[in-house]
């Protein structure tokens, strides 16, 4: 997949036209579809990568950065964290879910499932 392949990509996971992209960045129409033939600018490739929230890498490469990948799932051990010791503090009780109380079987139920969600991104 070359690099206006994985751009026309991106819009297509977003929900989003590459006409759309152009004008949101303020590129001339029709920039995206000449990627494919033209040398790219690298301030207006860096703006594709922000626009998508993805790494330039990425969209020069099609490869994410292993460190910014390592940080992600770092962050969110560091949230789950944070949300195991919210939902086990005293100043959440009752914990409730759509108005009703959740007992603490059902929020190790929750945090487990998490862990395995978490564990899978490792894969």
């Amino acid at each position: 997949m070359d690099m206006k392949e994985r751009i026309r990509h991106l819009c297509k996971l977003n929900h989003v036209s590459m006409n759309k992209v152009e004008g949101d960045l303020g590129f001339g129409k029709g920039y995206l579809s000449k990627l494919g033939t033209s040398k790219p600018n690298a301030e207006k490739l860096k703006k594709i990568a922000d626009y998508f929230n993805v790494s330039l890498d990425f969209i020069m490469t099609g490869k994410e950065d292993e460190q910014k990948e390592k940080d992600n799932t770092d962050d969110l051990k560091q949230k789950y964290r944070e949300l195991e010791e919210l939902l086990r503090s005293d100043s959440m009780k009752p914990v409730r879910y759509d108005g009703k109380p959740v007992n603490d079987d059902t929020i190790d139920l929750l945090l487990k499932q998490i862990e395995i969600s978490l564990a899978m991104l490792k894969k």
